[in-house]
């Protein structure tokens, strides 16, 4: 049965269907032909101005709600552009029938695959919507940007007025946080009140009661205000809502609630669902990732706390030894008087105590400088070889006292290297001491040096973010003392450890010397291996690269990168013309090229580059912008800035 619009003079016999009649163009015409629902208008030429209302109808029949018959004696197809069905008198029924039948089935279909369409836009919009709010979720490690994600997808799948959310901050156990998203304003006492209403929801739903008294609560609000500036107010209690818990491992994290005018369907219940279970893995690893942040701020602190601990203690140590040393050494020059054999024995044990004591003091100072980025390097071009030779004349009375033979053969016209010497003195004296200390007696020692090419670098231990590639320098000190397990030589490097045998616990000591050898030998950009044989001995091989202009720049950067963090300055580069800085930056793994900074060098490549500003860098720089400076007068004669640097990342 369809809804039959008939606009004629003479009726028509159409029992079969709902038919409304006119004889006519009237006020209200077109809304009284949509209120009927109509189905088919049937349009006789016999009425007044038919041709008019033929034109108004299909006009007006944008959505074509409704298919125009015109029924008329003559048909001139040229009158009539828009194609439409005509029935030419006098009517045959029985086609009419069929075209009316024919036309309400056509409609009914194509309402039927509008529904369908729309409801396919509907479902590829929310597939998008879900695609574009997992790529979100999976690409950060914040909560709040999690939360922004996840209020974003759920507005835009299921238009909602407001969401509010209310979390524990994990970086603060007596805090909470409160995310409100909305389309109209609110106050605070409104806010406070939606506090309250998700702490009750929460208790609702039976994970657990919120006491907000003892929590400091964070509001972040994000509100888009309407056009007419509105306030909620008390008719927000009739809004739809929908809420959720969110629980992590079984532990309450917080919980969402979604506010609409509309009513939601089941459809929206599940898509409401669906963001919720969507934001829960990626929240358990954002809330693993500030707990780890919470960890390393904890450690940091503790770790500053003992750095500072151990200087302090350091220095009160050391105030005291002073005085004593110099007390023992006028007894022992028996300047106050003679004392016997006994008592100067006693004052010796006393004073190499004292000795050993103020060498563990200064060991435990140099930690703390190394931890803090305190060291004072002066670096130069230098011969290596005053080190071992010093490092020779010092030690060799005291490997004559346990009956060791110590020996020191260079190498004839070794280059010279870029070192700070006093670093250098303390390197050799750290490793000799301790070749001393566990080669037993009737031993021997080597100090030899050689220059060596394109060192292997997976050799070395820990090693720097040098290239290794050229001239190097290698000193090394070789014993016949106890050895060490392969296993356990990386061990030796690390803080306060000493391997575990009979012959080290004997000879005492913290183990820092290597970790602090280590400390220098890296801001030389060298390297450090070991090789040794259980129960044979060991040789600890140094390597120092040979002074170019390159090198001296990266162990300059490094430095300055490494030690500096806060500061702001000048760096100069060596003024000779044949230092090629965009090749040097290109091969250094110091300093990773950007697009940005490779396009500014390649211009420069044919010009001396003498000054570099550094600003903002924080250790061991991988990265960086470069950009001209113009405006600032100070800085008009430097060539590049290095502007921002990234952590390299542990393995």
């Amino acid at each position: 049965m369809a809804n039959i619009y008939v606009i004629s003079n003479e009726n028509y016999n159409l029992k079969e269907h709902n038919v409304k009649t006119s004889n006519g163009f009237f006020e209200g015409f077109f809304d009284d032909v949509l209120n009927f629902d109509t189905d088919v208008v049937l349009l006789d030429s016999n009425v007044n101005n038919s041709n008019l209302i033929l034109m108004e109808l299909l006009a007006k029949n944008i959505n074509k709600s409704f298919e125009v018959f015109y029924i008329t004696e003559t048909y001139n197809k040229n009158e009539i552009k828009t194609p439409i069905k005509v029935f030419l008198k006098p009517v045959n029924f029985e086609l009419l029938e069929n075209e009316i039948e024919l036309s309400v089935l056509n409609k009914k279909n194509i309402i039927g695959l509008h529904k369908e369409t729309m409801e396919l836009k509907k479902n590829l919009y929310q597939i998008d919507a879900f695609y574009n709010a997992s790529s979100k979720f999976a690409g950060t490690l914040e909560k709040e940007k999690l939360y922004e994600v996840a209020f974003e997808s759920l507005e835009r799948i299921l238009s909602y007025d407001m969401a509010t959310a209310l979390f524990w901050d994990n970086l603060k156990e007596d805090k909470l946080k409160f995310y409100i998203h909305s389309l109209k304003k609110t106050t605070e006492e409104f806010n406070s009140n939606l506090i309250k209403r998700l702490s009750m929801g929460a208790k609702d739903l039976g994970i657990t009661s919120l006491k907000l008294s003892r929590f400091n609560v964070e509001t972040i609000q994000n509100t888009k205000p309407s056009y007419k500036n509105e306030y909620f107010n008390e008719t927000f209690n009739e809004y739809d809502s929908l809420i959720a818990p969110i629980v992590i491992k079984d532990k309450f994290e917080g919980v969402i609630e979604i506010f609409r005018k509309n009513k939601f369907t089941k459809e929206d219940v599940t898509c409401f669902q669906s963001i919720i279970h969507q934001i829960l893995a990626p929240l358990r690893s954002a809330i693993l990732y500030e707990d780890i942040i919470n960890t390393n701020i904890k450690l940091k602190k503790l770790e500053r706390m003992k750095s500072e601990f151990v200087s302090i203690v350091s220095h009160e140590l050391r105030t005291p030894l002073t005085p004593i040393n110099n007390a023992l050494s006028i007894i022992l020059s028996e300047q106050g008087g003679p004392i016997g054999d006994i008592n100067k024995n006693f004052a010796n044990i006393a004073k190499r105590n004292v000795s050993r004591l103020s060498g563990i003091i200064e060991d435990l100072l140099d930690l703390s400088r190394m931890q803090t980025g305190k060291f004072d390097f002066k670096f130069k071009q230098l011969s290596i070889l005053p080190s071992v030779e010093l490092a020779y004349n010092t030690f060799k009375n005291q490997a004559l006292q346990k009956n060791i033979e110590l020996v020191a053969e260079n190498s004839i016209n070794l280059p010279v290297v870029y070192i700070d010497q006093h670093r250098i003195d303390q390197i050799l004296s750290n490793l000799v001491t301790n070749a001393i200390k566990f080669t037993p007696e009737n031993g021997k020692i080597k100090i030899f040096t050689e220059l060596i090419q394109n060192p292997d670098k997976n050799i070395l231990i820990n090693p720097t973010d040098s290239d290794y590639i050229g001239d190097y320098v290698k000193i090394s000190v070789q014993d016949t003392g106890v050895g060490i397990e392969k296993e356990d030589i990386p061990k030796i490097f690390d803080k306060f450890s000493q391997i575990e045998n009979t012959l080290s616990r004997n000879t005492g000591g913290i183990g820092l010397g290597l970790t602090i050898t280590k400390h220098f030998i890296d801001a030389h950009l060298g390297g450090i291996w070991v090789d040794s044989i259980k129960n044979e001995g060991s040789t600890f091989n140094v390597i120092i690269p040979v002074y170019s202009d390159e090198q001296a720049f990266k162990i300059e950067l490094n430095l300055k990168i490494k030690n500096e963090a806060e500061s702001v300055g000048y760096f100069k580069i060596t003024e000779k013309n044949n230092f090629d800085f965009y090749n040097h930056l290109k091969l250094s793994n110091i300093i990773k090229l950007t697009k940005t900074s490779k396009e500014f060098l390649e211009q420069k490549n044919d010009n001396f580059i003498s000054q570099v500003f550094i600003t903002g860098l924080d250790r061991s720089a991988f990265d960086f912008m470069v950009s001209k400076i113009e405006d600032e007068i100070n800085l008009k004669n430097c060539d590049i800035v290095l502007s921002k640097a990234f952590y390299k990342k542990e393995a």
